[in-house]
């Protein structure tokens, strides 16, 4: 199914209006309009043009399906990518910073105004984090405790990049105890031949990702590890957590 905008150039261009409300709000949207007409009027084109880019760049990638924006107000009514909304702020800024220019007077007072959305209406971006992340923060809590507890300094852990790299953060093991995207040919020759390169004592995945696709393979082959974790949360990949058995 397309995303919403995609293939529609009037769809995209809504899409992204909409979501620029929500993120910036209509004061500060209201301001930059009359902050525009200033700027037109002075001929002031080459800042418009230049702070117009990003806008128009995420609206060309809503119209060709490359990523999708939801904001609650419109279809699919959820939270996502709602922060690139933001590639509107330095546009609306410029025409903020004209209206101030030509009115000096009120330029303590338009901040205050742009601002004033936000004490009646959440943050969408934070909303968007708090909502989005609910089960992974309920995951790297769960992991880090288990690992604080039972991971000796040294023996490793093999684990994909990105949002997993919190369970470290959180248990106060330092990234180089474990072996990801980042060290290429470690990662890649563990998670295709775990039968000849695998030696970490532990391995945490997400199902369907490399490293729980290795830890297939390794079982296949007989190697000694247990999954001593498996949490399945609403809306979330299920996480393994494997254990060599035998480590201490």
């Amino acid at each position: 199914m397309p995303y919403p905008g995609s293939p529609d150039l009037g769809m995209a261009i809504r899409q992204f209006a909409i979501a620029s409300k929500a993120v910036l709000g209509w004061p500060l949207i209201a301001i930059s309009a009359l902050g525009l007409i200033w700027t037109l009027k002075q001929r002031q084109f080459w800042p418009l043009i230049f702070a117009s880019l990003a806008p128009v760049y995420y609206v060309i990638n809503l119209y060709g399906g490359d990523s999708p924006i939801y904001v609650p107000e419109v279809y699919p009514f959820s939270h996502y990518n709602s922060r690139y909304a933001l590639a509107a702020l330095p546009l609306f800024a410029i025409c903020t910073a004209a209206l101030a220019a030509a009115l000096p007077r009120l330029r303590f007072v338009l901040p205050l105004i742009a601002l004033s959305w936000f004490a009646f209406s959440p943050v969408t971006v934070k909303r968007e984090g708090d909502v989005n992340s609910e089960s992974r923060r309920a995951w790297t809590h769960e992991v880090a405790t288990l690992l604080k507890e039972e991971y000796e300094p040294g023996t490793g852990i093999l684990m994909p990049f990105g949002d997993l790299t919190g369970i470290l953060q959180e248990a106060g093991i330092p990234i180089r105890e474990c072996i990801h995207q980042g060290d290429k040919l470690e990662f890649d020759r563990a998670t295709a031949r775990p039968d000849l390169f695998l030696d970490t004592a532990w391995v945490i995945a997400q199902s369907g990702d490399a490293a729980s696709n290795a830890m297939a393979r390794a079982r296949a082959k007989g190697m000694p590890y247990r999954c001593v974790k498996l949490i399945s949360l609403k809306y979330a990949p299920v996480l393994e957590v494997w254990r060599r058995i035998g480590s201490q």
